[in-house]
Formats: structure tokens, sequence, C-alpha cells
């Protein structure tokens, strides 16, 4: 089966199966449809984000992007189920020297859940993109590729509460990723078990030791690998604050003799105060790209006289490649500055720098953008 079609047939399936269930009032619910659109113009002062300064490679490009997202929201509660469709089309369109790469890409976030009775839920989540963006595949991944690709996520959940304090959480994540015909990139797809298993100390802290497993599997000439993670996750709701630790060990191992296996500590740290300040420190390997990336994020959007938002977010990535003495550091900056008119009007200014510095020669860079949205809910 054509792979942009999977989704529909995993959501039909899912809603089936909670149809199936005899539960009291499963289809007496709340429906709510909301479609809206959003547009957006950013400016680019190198936006291929090249190496202006080493010999032989191309200047750096002042790039305007037109952006255009008419979306729509669907989601349809009951007391014991959900189901839920996500969908935006986005059109991308350039200018200069960029107006043939303008295309239409799409994003959609959909899935299904139901309480089968009070010790069993499941659950079926998915993605699907066709986009040129590749944080999307692999936040860890070259923040300069451009290459247009689709991608489809796929994730069934099944979870058992078999005492007062203990559950199991099982859940088997499918991926697969193609890039348009013509292009560079190499297709690949991979399959992901996680086992959790989970302890609540109380209603608002838990306890959990989970093992993930990543077997994939590229196309052509890059070499196969199985990543085998195993983790201590802590997660509390304490008042205002959100607190989230793993501490855990990944292990790679490839096919053939290519590249050599290799290992580390892994670990992530999450605070989230009043729902306005985010601080996350992590220590992982990137999905497709063999570095380990320690990164840091910090976000902010305080609400300010009711109408007025003030944002900030900044991020840093230093990676370590394991396939030569490369280290790269990545940083990008954005500030911006809202204004909500009413519920359904809003718009904001944004102005962001990215950089990388590289002891790789050729591949640093920096870019300044500024960005002015709005965005319209019916």
């Amino acid at each position: 089966m054509n792979i942009h079609y999977r989704p529909l047939l995993y959501i039909g399936i899912i809603s089936l199966v909670i149809g199936a269930f005899p539960c009291t009032g499963l289809w007496a619910g709340d429906l709510t449809i909301d479609p809206k659109i959003s547009t957006s113009r950013r400016i680019d002062d190198n936006f291929y984000k090249v190496d202006s300064g080493v010999s032989g490679v191309a200047k750096e490009e002042d790039i305007a992007t037109m952006l255009i997202q008419p979306a729509v929201d669907f989601n349809y509660d009951t007391d014991q189920s959900n189901i839920y469709i996500d969908y935006s089309l986005n059109r991308y369109d350039y200018s200069g020297v960029a107006v043939d790469d303008s295309f239409t890409g799409h994003t959609a976030l959909y899935g299904a859940s139901t309480e089968l009775n009070p010790r069993l839920a499941m659950a079926f989540n998915g993605t699907f993109n066709k986009t040129r963006n590749a944080a999307v595949a692999d936040k860890h991944g070259d923040p300069t590729a451009r290459t247009k690709y689709t991608m489809n996520r796929y994730i069934p959940e099944l979870t058992w509460s078999f005492s007062q304090k203990f559950s199991i959480r099982v859940k088997y994540m499918i991926s697969d990723t193609d890039y348009d015909s013509g292009v560079t990139g190499e297709d690949y797809d991979f399959k992901s078990p996680v086992l959790r298993l989970i302890y609540s100390i109380s209603d608002t802290a838990s306890l959990a030791l989970e093992y993930k497993q990543l077997d994939m599997d590229y196309s052509k000439n890059t070499p196969d690998y199985q990543s085998k993670v195993t983790r201590l996750v802590f997660n509390g709701d304490f008042s205002k604050v959100n607190l989230g630790l793993a501490l855990g060990i990944h292990d790679r191992t490839f096919e053939g003799n290519t590249l050599n296996d290799f290992d580390q500590t892994v670990y992530r740290a999450r605070l989230i105060y009043d729902e306005w300040l985010t601080i996350d420190k992590s220590r992982d390997y990137a999905a497709t790209s063999q570095l380990s990336a320690d990164v840091l994020e910090v976000s902010a959007l305080y609400t300010l006289m009711t109408r007025v938002t003030a944002g900030l977010k900044w991020r840093k990535q230093e990676s370590d490649y394991k396939s030569g003495p490369r280290d790269d550091e990545n940083t990008t900056m954005e500030v911006n500055l809202g204004y909500i008119f009413n519920y359904w009007f809003t718009a904001s200014l944004a102005a962001g720098k990215q950089e990388r510095e590289s002891n790789s020669p050729g591949r640093d860079y920096d870019n300044g953008y500024k960005r002015i949205t709005v965005e319209i809910i019916f």
C-alpha cells in the first residue's frame, strides 16, 4: 500500500475497534471542528546557510519566504474516548534564486484513544509530513539540509494497570521516510518497540523503567544499525512546576564493518514553570546522523496586559560526530512580540539568528531573519 494512504486506513481501523466495545455512551460525545488560516512572511539574509568565507562556496542570499497555511482541527471527545485529526496545508513561495524551490507541503497529526475498562487503555497516534525541514525527521540532524521528503509515523499503544500502583505500557513506532524522486537523499524506515514499567508514586508523580529498541533500515549505502536504550524516567507535577528526568544507557551497533559500534550515558532534564517557561537539557545520539548531541533549550512565552505576548527561544546543540574528527556547535535564538486582538485573530513579529561553528572547513555559517505572522481562527 502507498504510504500516503496508510494514515486513513489506520485511523479507520482504530475507530472501528473503539466502536466495537459496548462502552456506555461511547459515541455520545462532543465534536469540535476549528478551521483556521495562518500567513507569514520571513526574510533570511543567508537563506542557504553557506560559509561565504570559503573559496568556491556560493554567496549568501537574501530570500523572502511567503507561507500560507490553511488548516482544520477536528476533535471528538467522550467520557472514555477521543479521536482527533489536525491537518494543515503549507504553501511556501520563495523569492530570488530560490523561486524554483517553492512547494506545497502537508502536516497531519491524528489519533484515537479509548479506555476499554478501568485497567486497560489503548491508543493509536500518527503523523504525516511532506516538507523540506530536516528537523521534522531528526531534531538533531543537519540544519542546512533542504531536500524534500515525505514522512509517515504510526504508534499503536496499550496500557495495562495491573495493580493500584503499577502499570505496563507497550508502544510500537513504525516510520517511513521517502525522498522525492530525482533528489539527493536516501530513503529509510525504522521500527521501534518501547516497553515501560511504571510505578505511581502519587497522583502527580511516577517512576518508570523503560526499554526502547530502534532498528534502522536504509535503502542504499548507509549502514543499517540497531539502537538499544534503557532508561529510568521520573515525571512529577508539583503545583506550578512540571519536572521530567531521565537517565540511561544508549548502545548502537552497525551491520558490517563500515562504522564502529558505540555507546554512552544519555539523559534528559526538563522543567516547565507555570506553563510559560521551559528549560530542557539532554544528551543522546541523533537518529539519522552518527553524532552525539548535547542540547540545551530555553523557551518562554509570557502574556502581558492580557493582550500582549512576549516570547524567547534559545537553543544550543554541541555535536560530536562518531564518523570522524568533526565537532559542531549550532545556536539559534529568537525573540517575538505578539498581540491578541480577540480570540480568533492574532498577529506577531519575530527576529532571530542561527549560526554554526565547526572545526570542519566550510561548515561555519550565520543567518539572521525577521518574520511577521497573522493567524485567524474561524
